[in-house]
This record gives structure tokens, C-alpha cells and sequence, in this order.
């Protein structure tokens, strides 16, 4: 398929992993830190909404659809929360069917999560928002840009 991910898009994911799994879990990290599942859930969120928005700037900026910058931050958001209850009912399938405790305190960890989730899936949206209104101001442009410019490059075919 020839998918080419953005370096950051891939150190933030190597360093996500590592956080998790190696200091949360190895390290005991989700124990020893109240605060370690908040920060992980609220940077997931915030990137897996950049990933929605991403998903929906290409069809944007390429002009097969057109729609105010609300609806592009709507469907953003949308995106994320999505992503983010889908992952807490696998946390739940997971405690339940296989004994394990990824939801820590029960109902609690879960509705902290989904607020936490909330909170950066409406910092990913607030981002494409503002994006799309003003393009050549923000941060995130060069690495939008560039994954957007990628997918507008016709594909050579190998074979």
C-alpha cells in the first residue's frame, strides 16, 4: 500500500507504547502515579482526533467536499470519542472475559477516562478548527502539509 507515516506521528507512537506498556505496566507506573492513565488517555485522544482530522483535511484541502470549519472540528471530535469508548468497552471486555484490571476502580476510572478522552478529543477538534480557518498560522502545518501532500501524489504501481 505504501503508506509512509510522518516521523512524529511514529516517535509519538513508539513513545506512547514505551510509557504504556514498559513504565505503566513493567514499572508499575499506573500505581505508583494517580495521574499516569489521565496523561496517557488525554495524549491518545488528542492524537487520535489529529488522526480523524487528518483523515478529513485530505478530502478538505483536495476539494471533494466542502463544509465550514465547525463541521471538520465536529467530525474530529466525533472521531476521537469514538476511538476512545470503543477503547474502554475493550477495557471492559478484557476485565471481564480474562480477569484482568485494566479499569483499575470500576466506574470511575471509566468515567474519568471518557471526560479525560472528552477534554482531548475537543483539544484535537479546537486544533482543526482553527487550522482550517487559518491555515498558515498554526504549529501543525508543516506535518498536515506534508501527510496531505502525500496523499495527493498519484501512487506509482510496482509489479
Amino acid at each position: 500500500m505504501q503508506i509512509r507515516l510522518p516521523i512524529e506521528l511514529t516517535l509519538f507512537t513508539s513513545v506512547f507504547l514505551f510509557a504504556s506498556f514498559s513504565l505503566g505496566e513493567v514499572r508499575d507506573f499506573y500505581d505508583r502515579f494517580w495521574w499516569w492513565d489521565l496523561v496517557l488517555h488525554g495524549s491518545s485522544a488528542i492524537v487520535v482526533g489529529l488522526i480523524g482530522f487528518l483523515s478529513i483535511y485530505v478530502f478538505y484541502m483536495t476539494y471533494r467536499i466542502r463544509v465550514a470549519p465547525f463541521y471538520v472540528a465536529l467530525i474530529t471530535f466525533g472521531f476521537a470519542i469514538t476511538v476512545g469508548t470503543l477503547w474502554e468497552m475493550f477495557e471492559f471486555l478484557m476485565d471481564w472475559f480474562f480477569g484482568l484490571n485494566m479499569q483499575r476502580s470500576g466506574i470511575l476510572d471509566t468515567m474519568t477516562d471518557l471526560m479525560v478522552n472528552a477534554a482531548g478529543a475537543l483539544t484535537a477538534a479546537t486544533i482543526g478548527f482553527y487550522f482550517v480557518r487559518n491555515e498558515e498560522r498554526l504549529p501543525f502545518r508543516r506535518l498536515i502539509r506534508s501527510i496531505a501532500e502525500r496523499r495527493r501524489q498519484p501512487q506509482k504501481k510496482t509489479g
